[in-house]
C-alpha cells in the first residue's frame, strides 16, 4: 500500500497512480493515455518551471507503463545500465542528444 511520505518507492507511486486512474477512467486505453500525455507535454513545454505540469507527465508515464505490464523502476534502471555504457553526442543542428552506434 502507498504511504504518503518523502522518498516513497516509485513502485508504490506507480501503484497509487494506477489505482486512482483505474477508478477515475476505468475504460482508458494506452492510446487514450498517450493522447493525454501529448497534451500535457505541450503544457509543460510552455511552462518548464511548473512542477505540477511535469508531475502530470510523470503520472501519465507511470499509468501507461503499468497498463502495459511494465515495472517502470526496473525498466529505467536497466535502461540506465545500457545508457551508461554508450557514447553520446549532441547534434549541433537540432540539439537532439543521440547515442553513437
Amino acid at each position: 500500500a502507498y504511504t504518503k511520505r518523502s522518498g516513497a518507492d516509485i513502485r508504490q507511486l506507480q501503484q497509487r497512480v494506477t489505482d486512482w486512474a483505474g477508478k477515475q477512467f476505468p475504460g482508458r486505453s494506452t492510446a487514450d493515455v498517450l493522447l493525454k500525455l501529448y497534451e500535457e507535454l505541450g503544457e509543460y513545454a510552455r511552462n518548464p518551471k511548473s512542477a505540477h505540469e511535469l508531475g502530470d507527465v510523470m503520472i501519465l508515464l507511470l499509468d501507461v507503463a503499468a497498463m502495459n505490464g511494465i515495472d517502470i523502476q526496473k525498466a529505467v534502471s536497466e535502461k540506465m545500465d545500457i545508457n551508461e555504457q554508450r557514447k553520446w553526442e549532441v547534434d549541433m543542428n537540432t540539439r537532439i542528444m543521440r547515442h553513437v552506434k
